[in-house]
């Protein structure tokens, strides 16, 4: 059990960057990782694909990222992760009844032929028409509102931190964090906060240093190269058309008449 500072927790990624330019082959090896983690990055990759082009296959896909990210994590004692991958595996289920309740149905289909049908679909890559939804605008948390979900974060972080240490597990401080991080981060981007991709870039940014610390650099690879960047852009992205729905607003309010 060790509990690196911050410091020697991205070191191993860091000098696994420098090998980019010293070593190339040595740090192409250091992808070599488990047939269980590249069956996991896999399965995590293809679900990210698949959710960008709206295929209902990203939920399933999705399902089984989940269990083999959980028995991954499990092997490496990593058990706030574990934890967290059951918190994914039930909001998976979530969103996938959620996106079924949206599709248009035929006269007389039934949830179970509702369900065949769009996977059939999603395996031949077509689109499957959707009930119209009116745009939910985005939402921005207040000062107050950012101090309690900070206070939230602190207790569950301390929980969580010292449930992974009393089990036995690795880098409970840090595998703690991430945990609550992304949990609180899963719940206000369903809330649609654009404060959600501040926690989510944190989240991929603690995520590489400690899968490389854990000798997961395939994981890594795909935090730092996939999900940190799509991170960024949903962060840049929420926070403009936030600015925006915010102006529009205070614009209406401007040219509306008084009385």
């Amino acid at each position: 059990m060790s509990n690196p500072n911050l410091i020697e927790l991205f070191t191993p990624a860091m000098t696994t960057l420098k090998m980019i330019e010293t070593d190339p082959m040595g740090f192409m090896s250091k992808f070599a990782g488990s047939q269980l983690e590249w069956w996991a990055v896999a399965a995590t990759l293809l679900s990210v694909i698949l959710a960008a082009r709206q295929n209902v296959l990203t939920w399933p896909v999705g399902l089984v990222a989940v269990v083999l990210y959980g028995v991954l994590f499990s092997e490496v004692l990593l058990y706030s992760e574990v934890g967290l991958q059951l918190f994914f595996f039930v909001t998976q289920f979530v969103g996938w009844t959620a996106w079924i309740r949206m599709v248009v149905r035929l006269p007389n289909e039934t949830t179970g032929q509702v369900v065949a049908r769009t996977l059939m679909q999603g395996l031949r890559f077509k689109s499957v028409e959707m009930i119209s939804q009116p745009e939910e605008q985005l939402r921005s948390l207040s000062l107050r509102e950012c101090g309690r979900w900070l206070l939230w974060m602190l207790a569950g972080w301390v929980v969580v931190a010292l449930l992974t240490f009393w089990a036995g597990g690795t880098l409970p401080v840090w595998d703690g964090a991430l945990s609550v991080m992304s949990v609180a981060a899963q719940l206000l981007l369903i809330r649609k906060y654009w404060q959600s991709w501040v926690l989510w870039v944190l989240v991929d940014i603690l995520a590489i240093g400690i899968y490389s610390y854990k000798e997961l650099y395939a994981s890594a690879g795909l935090y730092g190269m996939v999900l940190l960047p799509i991170a960024a852009f949903g962060l840049v992205s929420w926070f403009s058309q936030y600015r925006q729905q915010k102006a529009a607003g205070g614009a209406t309010l401007r040219a509306a008449p008084a009385e």
